[in-house]
């Protein structure tokens, strides 16, 4: 379920629902996936997101949205993302490891894991992020596409970032974007 008001966008997956149930298609890997071709995407057309997944629960029907689910995610969100980035519940990396319904049931446990890693990192702050660079370029191959995106971001971060005349908190963002950035790029076999 996907909801939208205002600038805001929630994405809701059941866990326990009757399909996860019956065939366990790796829900977390995937929701993790489609949010790093999401961000993608919306870097190339010049707008940067940040939020915060979780686990827990949510009720929500036409009109009302609510629970304590919703309310972490938005706190994460609004707290701890602070940047373009979209931050993960240290309690969803307890639930992966305990709730084989986060998981997918075609494949082990331990390969699960090191491809949600391969799609997550650890910031100096000791948060955990979707580290979409890294990620995506995974997806779509080192090759012209990926140098494609990567200029791409850098001409995002520069476009945003340049000019600036003193520390505000909108260029604080693309500082650390900038430094994601350059990091990530290393990290890719140093296309850019």
């Amino acid at each position: 379920k996907v909801i939208q008001f205002s600038d805001s966008i929630i994405r809701i997956r059941p866990v326990d629902s009757l399909t996860n149930k019956e065939s366990r298609y790796g829900l977390l890997f995937h929701e993790l996936i489609d949010l790093v071709h999401m961000q993608a995407e919306l870097i190339r057309r010049d707008i940067c997101v940040r939020g915060g997944i979780t686990v827990g629960e949510v009720h929500f029907d036409n009109q009302t949205l609510f629970g304590p689910g919703f309310v972490q995610a938005y706190e994460l969100e609004s707290i701890y993302a602070n940047y373009p980035r979209i931050v993960l519940d240290p309690l969803l990396i307890d639930q992966f490891k305990s709730n084989e319904l986060l998981s997918s049931e075609h494949n082990s446990h331990q390969d699960e894991s090191r491809s949600i890693a391969r799609a997550v990192r650890k910031e100096s702050d000791g948060i955990y992020f979707i580290d979409y660079l890294r990620a995506y370029i995974n997806e779509i191959g080192h090759d012209e596409n990926a140098l494609s995106f990567l200029f791409k971001h850098k001409e995002v971060v520069i476009r945003n970032a340049s000019g600036a005349n003193r520390l505000t908190p909108l260029f604080a963002k693309y500082l650390w974007m900038a430094n994601y950035h350059n990091t990530a790029s290393m990290v890719t076999s140093g296309l850019i």
